[in-house]
């Protein structure tokens, strides 16, 4: 795991596996942006994905939704991946 948080927070995303990646996101969203499944709103989940955790998405035009953070695709994870590598930078 140590190689994962090296690789992330020097922006070597490519060299980290779709799990380490998942953990970076998950460390990196803001608490407002992420949340267990089925805890704050039973219905916004099936009962059966209760428990998982989810990170909120925006889905362009659609808006923002709840989705579970194993099931995001590797398109999500790679903007999610940049959004919080760019609020890690110094600003100068």
């Amino acid at each position: 795991m140590r190689a994962a948080i090296i690789a992330y927070e020097t922006g070597a995303t490519d060299s980290m596996t779709r799990a380490e990646k998942l953990e970076a996101i998950w460390s990196a969203m803001p608490f407002e942006f992420k949340g267990i499944a089925g805890d704050r709103n039973p219905d916004a989940f099936p009962a059966d994905q209760h428990g998982r955790r989810a990170v909120l998405i925006d889905t362009g035009g659609q808006g923002r939704h709840l989705k579970a953070l194993e099931d995001l695709s590797d398109a999500q994870i790679e903007e999610l991946l940049a959004v919080s590598q760019m609020r890690r930078k110094p600003r100068s």
